[in-house]
């Protein structure tokens, strides 16, 4: 190792046990010490995995649908089954601006309060927030919230979205919040959603849990449940336990609302580089399928993103019983 790596390493270190760029600073030591040890057994294992299996490279994707339309029946309105490629059009409309508005309000406030969110990316790094990326993410989480209609008598569940300002926003409309979310990057956004909610009274309970593995509520028992851009980062058999879970604690007639993306660019260890409306049988068997529910909205996906990305939304219900 170079005198320069060394001294980088090194650096990084420092800043991950006392400085604020990397997780926040108020965050205790110990929980510092933690989540560098975890960084490092984890790190450790994905080699020594990646090493024996020899899974450097991302799974082949699915041939994509030539007119890119993916016709699920009969479903016509509301149109919330759609992609993100208007985002200014999307942030001038009546519903998602108001709520657009009031997300900006809220970084306000945490902001003046020295609280911590995460960035389009899931950390902490100011690196990654840039006008580039929080214009389309505000675009995303004011019209989740705005199309899925959640109001503040809900019982809400976020699957991995700890730390990030959609969380937050649901909790401060006075939602009984629920976040699992396993930290993949070990950057405190656990324990940072539990130090933002107690400081802001908010009515938020937050579970470090690995998603593969089964959800820690009842059956029935969440009237929303939101899963923010993570299932394009799992593999094909986690997705569809993830479904089936999602329908096993959603109630009846509740409804789940997902957004996912895909990057040609994207490499990840024995996982595909994601989902989109044109890529017919993974949408189908590893997300509609699995989780037993219904289309909600329009049932006709119109994949209009060039072929190297992708990002759209996906609305289903549980039937009434």
């Amino acid at each position: 190792m170079t005198r320069r790596k060394k001294a980088r390493k090194k650096h990084s270190l420092f800043i991950i046990l006392f400085g604020d760029g990397i997780i926040p600073g108020y965050i205790p030591f110990y929980y510092r010490l933690f989540l560098l040890w975890n960084k490092s057994f984890r790190s450790f294992r994905t080699k020594l995995f990646s090493r024996n299996r020899g899974r450097n490279k991302a799974l082949p994707d699915e041939v994509a649908k030539s007119d890119k339309v993916l016709n699920l029946g009969e479903g016509k309105a509301p149109l919330v089954n759609r992609t993100f490629s208007d985002i200014e059009a999307d942030l001038k409309s009546e519903g998602i601006k108001k709520v657009a508005e009031k997300i900006e309000e809220l970084k306000q406030i945490l902001g003046q309060r020295g609280l911590r969110w995460t960035t389009p990316a899931g950390n902490f790094k100011l690196k990654d927030s840039t006008p580039e990326t929080e214009r389309p993410k505000l675009c995303e989480n004011a019209r989740m919230i705005a199309d899925s209609g959640v109001s503040a008598q809900d019982v809400v569940l976020d699957i991995g979205g700890a730390s990030s300002i959609f969380s937050f926003f649901l909790a401060q409309m006075g939602c009984q919040v629920y976040v699992v979310d396993n930290d993949w990057g070990n950057h405190g956004i656990v324990h940072n959603a539990a130090y933002v909610s107690a400081k802001m009274d908010w009515k938020m309970r937050i579970y470090r849990r690995d998603i593969a593995t089964r959800l820690p509520f009842k059956n029935n028992y969440f009237d929303k449940v939101f899963c923010i851009c993570v299932l394009e980062h799992l593999p094909s058999s986690v997705r569809r336990n993830l479904m089936k879970e999602t329908n096993r604690v959603l109630k009846p007639g509740g409804l789940a609302a997902f957004t996912f993306d895909y990057d040609a660019s994207r490499k990840s260890p024995g996982l595909d580089r994601g989902i989109r409306y044109s890529f017919q049988q993974r949408l189908l068997n590893d997300v509609i399928r699995p989780s037993g529910m219904e289309i909600y909205g329009n049932a006709q996906l119109v994949d209009d993103f060039p072929e190297h990305l992708f990002a759209g939304s996906l609305f289903l219900s549980k039937p009434q019983i």
